[in-house]
């Protein structure tokens, strides 16, 4: 099922919408084949979710904070489309940094917004450490991704997306074996002034 919804409903909910996307960067041409690996990319609308949907290997999973599984036809349809649902809680995130190490350990891949949450000005906001944090733990590579013009279709506190294209940038996979946690700070920020630099237009 949620193999099925990765490959299709992202694609759909494009198509449904009108939205044309023009993927490219240096990390496309293998992106198809990565496997186990944690991709991050800035987070500026729903429309983000569809977009990533329709390019990344089927065996990819959203991570999201368990709160959000209760949320009604959301959670459910989050959690039919194989996202992982970790708890935050003091004493079960030991587990969730468990089940996710093993997860990526079996050639399984994650997708995560390092921002935590839609940017509502479309500025890139500072990035949390939770995803550096899975990618040094299971020494698996990180994957910076960069959308633009999501915002503008759908904006934060709309539900209809407008018509419109969207452009994506895969960069190469960021090697991590090696390293430890103390470099989890460093991590984060080097992919964020990456995918920084794609927004602004700085690297093409």
């Amino acid at each position: 099922m949620a193999t099925f919804c990765n490959l299709n409903w992202g694609r759909w909910m494009l198509w449904a919408h009108s939205v044309n996307t023009h993927i490219e960067g240096p990390g496309l041409k293998n992106l198809s084949s990565l496997k186990g690996v944690v991709f991050v990319s800035n987070h500026q609308s729903l429309l983000d979710i569809p977009v990533l949907f329709k390019y990344l290997p089927a065996e990819s999973s959203f991570i999201a904070k368990r709160e959000l599984f209760h949320i009604p036809l959301f959670g459910w349809a989050a959690y039919f489309c194989g996202t992982i649902f970790i708890d935050r809680a003091r004493g079960a995130q030991n587990r969730s940094l468990s089940s996710v190490t093993k997860y990526l350990n079996e050639g399984r891949s994650i997708i995560m917004f390092p921002e935590g949450t839609r940017s509502p000005t479309g500025e890139l906001g500072n990035f949390k450490r939770g995803a550096f944090v899975f990618a040094i733990q299971a020494q698996v590579p990180i994957v910076p991704i960069s959308i633009l013009n999501t915002r503008d279709l759908l904006p934060k506190g709309k539900l209809a997306a407008a018509p419109g294209d969207v452009r994506i940038f895969v960069d190469r996979p960021i090697q991590t074996t090696g390293m430890n946690l103390d470099d989890r700070l460093a991590l984060a920020e080097k992919v964020r002034e990456m995918i920084s630099r794609r927004l602004s237009g700085e690297l093409n």
